[in-house]
C-alpha cells in the first residue's frame, strides 16, 4: 500500500513537473510551483528527486521514451514517404497534447540536451526518408537528406508559439496547417505518379 502510494506520488510529481516546465521553462519553474500543481509537499518531491535538475532529467527521459514509441518502426507509420508524413503528424500531436513530450522538447534547448528529444525521433525520420529514396518514392533529383531537413523544419515550427499564433491568425489548427504544408511539399518531392497514393 505504501509502495503503491509512493509510485502514484512520483507519477503526480513527474506530470506536474512536465506541465510546469512545458509552460514556464526550466529557469522560471520552481519546486514550489511543482508542489502546488502536484498537490504534494516539498518533502514528497525531494524524496523522489534530489533536485530540480533531477526532476527535469526524469521528465525528459519519459518524454523521450513516449516520443520513441510513437515514431519507431511498427508504431503505425506507413512505408517510405508516407512514414515521413506520419512521423511529423505523430510528433505534432504529441507536442500539442502531451506535457512530458512538450517539456522534453523545451528543456532540451534550455538545459543543453538538444540532441535528447531530437535524438528520440530524428534517426527514425531520416531512416524513413532514406527508405523512400530506395523505394523510388522521391522525385528524380530529390535527395533524402533534403526531405529530412524539410520534415525537421515542420516539426521545429510546431515547437514554437509562433506557429500557433500564425494558425490562430489564419483561423486554422496546427494539424490542419501541417496537412496543407504536406499537400504542397508532396507535390514537389514525390514522383508525379506517386503523390496521389499518399495522404498528407
Amino acid at each position: 500500500m505504501i509502495q503503491q502510494r509512493a509510485v502514484q506520488t512520483r507519477r503526480r510529481v513527474l506530470q506536474a513537473g512536465a506541465a510546469e516546465f512545458a509552460r514556464r521553462g526550466y529557469a522560471a519553474t520552481t519546486l514550489t510551483h511543482i508542489t502546488r500543481t502536484a498537490g504534494v509537499t516539498m518533502g514528497a518531491i525531494t524524496f523522489h528527486f534530489a533536485s530540480k535538475r533531477a526532476l527535469a532529467d526524469a521528465v525528459c527521459a519519459q518524454g523521450h521514451r513516449i516520443t520513441r514509441e510513437a515514431v519507431a518502426p511498427g508504431g503505425g507509420a506507413g512505408r517510405g514517404l508516407q512514414a515521413v508524413v506520419d512521423i511529423t503528424h505523430a510528433l505534432m500531436l504529441l507536442l500539442g497534447e502531451n506535457d512530458l513530450v512538450r517539456a522534453a522538447s523545451r528543456l532540451g534547448g534550455e538545459v543543453g540536451d538538444r540532441n535528447g528529444w531530437y535524438g528520440a525521433w530524428l534517426p527514425h525520420l531520416h531512416a524513413a526518408c532514406v527508405r523512400a529514396g530506395r523505394e523510388g518514392a522521391l522525385r528524380a533529383g530529390v535527395d533524402p537528406a533534403t526531405v529530412t531537413v524539410l520534415a525537421v523544419g515542420l516539426v521545429a515550427a510546431a515547437e514554437t508559439a509562433a506557429l500557433q499564433a500564425a494558425c490562430a491568425q489564419a483561423g486554422t489548427t496546427t494539424a490542419a496547417q501541417l496537412t496543407r504544408a504536406w499537400r504542397t511539399l508532396l507535390g514537389a518531392v514525390a514522383p508525379p505518379d506517386g503523390a496521389p497514393g499518399l495522404s498528407p
